[in-house]
């Protein structure tokens, strides 16, 4: 009888050691899966991460090629860049043309007439200079306007009588 007791107290003691082996078993298979769907929710972030950096590339690239082909365009002309509409290069010349359609012949500034020629003696006697008019200093550059200035051609408009 007691050594039915010894082998019922082996197999018992057994049987404990087997439950805290599978016990442990399940919490690290537990930990092992739980760590599995971590590790997939991690590769999926970086996936969507790597995804959206990659269009924002491909955009940027688009982007830049595209401005690079605006300026190409508008070498030569006064027209800048940034103003053109469209992603191919048909697409922007059409713009261009309908811009430069739009805006008409380029205007240029004539020179400024020498004071010989501006001076009227009809209009004015011979010692007093021939003054210009807002209409004649919008066909005149910065540079012509100061001379006018310096020649005194501007005191009418600036208020200084004589």
């Amino acid at each position: 009888m007691e050594d039915l007791i010894a082998e019922r107290d082996k197999w018992k003691s057994l049987s404990r050691e087997n439950e805290k082996g599978r016990k442990a078993n399940a919490d690290k298979a537990r930990k092992y899966d739980e760590l599995l769907a971590q590790k997939e929710r991690d590769e999926q972030t970086w996936q969507e991460r790597a995804e959206k950096a990659e269009a924002a590339l491909a955009a940027n690239t688009k982007q830049r090629e595209r401005d690079n082909l605006a300026k190409k365009i508008v070498e030569g002309t006064d027209v800048p860049a940034d103003l053109l509409v469209g992603d191919t290069e048909e697409e922007m010349r059409a713009h261009l043309d309908r811009l430069q359609s739009f805006r008409g012949p380029k205007q240029t500034v004539p020179p400024a007439a020498p004071a010989s020629v501006v001076a009227n003696a009809d209009a004015a006697p011979a010692n007093k200079v021939q003054q210009l008019t807002q209409a004649d200093l919008k066909n005149m550059s910065p540079a012509q306007i100061r001379d006018a200035d310096a020649k005194g051609q501007l005191d009418e408009l600036k208020g200084i009588r004589k």
